[in-house]
């Protein structure tokens, strides 16, 4: 879900920003069922986690160079924000289903969720978002 959430982000025309140990209710629930599942990580670890994560999904150019990562302290519970720059180039998905058919997908903002670009729309979409400057 993080991987295509980051996806659609850079996807958009103006990036946007992920918050992780936020219900959707708004309440900062912070990050301890997160570092929880890494085996009791902290926020060093997590960030690589992430880090890794997303430099095997979308390669190090971008990470690198179209995320910025921090650790904000919200009503007393840290969270992770995620600030996601709009990337230079289409980020597709790459992926294998259930029974193990690989697909490949591209995701875009829509309000506030991220779908699956039709493909039909995508050629479209692609010579709008990405046309030449």
């Amino acid at each position: 879900m993080v991987v295509k959430t980051i996806a659609a982000f850079g996807n958009s025309f103006d990036g946007g920003t992920l918050l992780i140990g936020v219900a959707d209710s708004g309440d900062a629930v912070g990050l301890e069922q997160d570092f929880a599942c890494l085996g009791d990580a902290d926020r060093d670890r997590f960030e690589i986690h992430l880090r890794n994560l997303f430099a095997h999904a979308f390669g190090q150019n971008f990470t690198a160079g179209k995320l910025k990562i921090s650790f904000p302290e919200v009503a007393g519970v840290e969270i992770c924000q995620i600030e996601v720059r709009p990337s230079d180039a289409a980020i597709i998905v790459s992926g294998k289903d259930k029974n193990g058919v690989g697909y490949e997908r591209l995701y875009v903002r829509s309000g506030n969720s991220s779908p699956e670009m039709p493909l039909s729309e995508i050629p479209a979409f692609l010579s709008k978002r990405f046309k030449a400057a």
